[in-house]
């Protein structure tokens, strides 16, 4: 199933899914928004100087979130790339309704001189935007109905796992980092996860659009990116990830090493 007959998917089990994921989520936006009511309630009741105090510590916040993402900002409306950019550091790095899909920046032969995945483990279809003064990747994964997981996960209820969603936003910022040779490194290893939300389910048919803004690099030790990914104008998930140089030579031999002891164990 392609991506353009996503819509024609029957109803059933996976559209059940996808309702109990969106009342979920509603119920625990409902929830959170009474009780942020409630404390402003209570502020409000404290007096003037308590309230000043708040806007103060708000500002201060907000200020460091516009620092985080200082690289995506607006530099006027002749610019059609900073156009797309937000600037608060919890909104979408990019809006993807923005993204041209037909303009191809690099297919997945032109991925795969950048990354060592293969067969099953590619994650990737198309990268699609490019920008290397702001640091901000775009690439996109066409769900298939053959992908290797949705047998298993679950069967008659295919949903992409978590987990694989995190990986396709690795594999971006990989083709990344190693195009523009950020870390000096042969290959990138997944060096950790943080603050990872899986906000909505992706299936079947789907096109997860992923996005990636990179914090910070330090060559030879690590690079820090932001990434989201998006169902059409849906954020589905969000987090942020560290990449690390991955010593090929001593992997090699690690592997070697093994294989000649289990080599002699079965002598």
């Amino acid at each position: 199933m392609t991506c353009d007959r996503a819509a024609e998917r029957p109803h059933g089990l996976l559209r059940i899914a996808h309702n109990c994921y969106a009342q979920g989520f509603e119920f625990r936006r409902r929830q959170f928004q009474e009780q942020s009511d409630g404390k402003a309630s209570t502020q409000n009741q404290e007096g003037q100087s308590r309230q000043t105090s708040g806007k103060r510590k708000s500002s201060q916040i907000e200020a460091k979130g516009h620092q985080n993402l200082s690289r995506i900002h607006r530099t006027g409306p002749g610019n059609s790339t900073s156009e797309r950019m937000t600037v608060t550091g919890r909104g979408s790095i990019i809006d993807p309704s923005t993204i041209d899909f037909q303009t191809i920046v690099a297919d997945i032969e032109t991925i795969r001189r950048y990354n060592p995945q293969r067969f099953e483990m590619e994650q990737l279809t198309a990268i699609v935007f490019e920008d290397s003064d702001k640091h901000i990747c775009v690439g996109y994964k066409d769900i298939r109905d053959d992908e290797f997981w949705v047998r298993g996960h679950m069967p008659g209820m295919p949903l992409m796992p978590g987990v694989v969603m995190c990986e396709a936003a690795a594999q971006l910022a990989s083709y990344y980092t190693q195009k523009h040779d950020l870390l000096g490194s042969e290959m990138v290893g997944f060096g950790g996860l943080e603050d990872v939300r899986f906000r909505d389910p992706v299936l079947p048919g789907d096109r997860l659009v992923i996005v990636t803004a990179l914090v910070k690099a330090r060559r030879g030790r690590m690079i820090v990116c932001q990434f989201q990914g998006f169902v059409g104008n849906r954020m589905v998930f969000e987090g942020s990830l560290k990449g690390i140089p991955l010593p090929i030579d001593a992997l090699e031999s690690a592997i070697q090493n093994r294989a000649t002891e289990d080599s002699n164990e079965g002598a």
